[in-house]
C-alpha cells in the first residue's frame, strides 16, 4: 500500500466499496472528529471553518481514507500520531454527507453531525459553482448560528468526558498509603528494626 500524500490535499483516486464505507463510518465513530468553528481576526475578519478529521498512529490507515475521500494527511503530536483532514463545506457536503446519510453514525457523533449538517449544506449551496446565489460572504445570522453550534458542541463534549470519567472504576487507596521501599518493619512490641533480612525482633 502506498503511503499518504503528506500535507498536500488531494482528490479521490478510487471509488470505495460498500464494505469499505461501512468500515469508514465505524472507524469515524471511534476515531473521527467534527469541527464547526466561527472565528474573527483583525486581518481576515470573520471566518467559518467546517472540518472532519480522523487520527491514527498508523499512517497507512489514513492513506486508505485519503485514497477514497481525498483530503490531506500530516503528522501531529510530535510525530507520534497522524491525522487525516478534509476541509470546507463544499467538500464535506459532496464527499461525506452522502456516506453518513446512507450509513448513519451511531455514537454521540451522530448528534454532532445533525447539528453541523444543515450549516454545511447551506454554506455549500452558496459557494457551489454555478449556483444562482453564489457568494463568498456570509448571510445575516449565519456566523452567529455557527458560533451557537460551536458552543453546543463544546458543551456536549465536556459533558460526555465528565460522564466517561465518572464511569471509570476507582481503585481505593490503602489506608496509610503504600509503604516505601526503605520502610522499617514493625516488631511485635511496636518497635522497629533496621534488619535487612526483614526478621521480626521479639522483646
Amino acid at each position: 500500500m502506498k503511503g499518504p500524500r503528506v500535507y498536500r490535499s488531494v482528490d479521490p483516486v478510487d471509488v470505495p466499496s460498500r464494505f469499505w464505507l461501512c468500515w469508514f463510518v465505524g472507524f469515524f465513530d471511534g476515531e473521527g472528529s467534527i469541527t464547526c468553528l466561527a472565528c474573527s481576526t483583525v486581518k481576515s475578519g470573520r471566518k467559518v471553518v467546517f472540518r472532519v478529521t480522523a487520527s491514527q498512529a498508523d499512517p497507512a490507515v489514513l492513506a486508505e481514507i485519503q485514497r477514497y475521500l481525498g483530503g490531506r494527511v500530516f503528522p501531529c503530536k510530535g510525530g507520534r500520531m497522524w491525522q487525516w483532514c478534509l476541509d470546507g463545506a463544499l467538500l464535506i457536503d459532496t464527499r461525506i454527507e452522502p456516506i453518513f446519510s446512507t450509513y448513519p453514525l451511531k455514537t454521540r457523533k451522530a448528534r454532532e453531525w445533525e447539528l453541523v449538517r444543515p450549516l454545511v449544506a447551506e454554506r455549500a449551496a452558496e459557494i457551489r459553482p454555478g449556483s444562482r446565489h453564489t457568494t463568498r460572504n456570509y448571510r445575516d445570522g449565519f456566523f452567529d448560528r455557527v458560533a451557537d453550534v460551536q458552543r453546543r458542541l463544546s458543551a456536549g463534549r465536556k459533558t460526555w468526558e465528565h460522564l466517561h470519567r465518572a464511569r471509570e472504576p476507582v481503585t481505593p487507596k490503602p489506608r496509610g498509603g503504600r509503604p516505601g521501599p526503605y520502610a522499617k518493619r514493625r516488631t511485635v512490641s511496636g518497635s522497629s528494626t533496621g534488619s535487612k533480612t526483614g526478621s521480626t525482633a521479639v522483646t
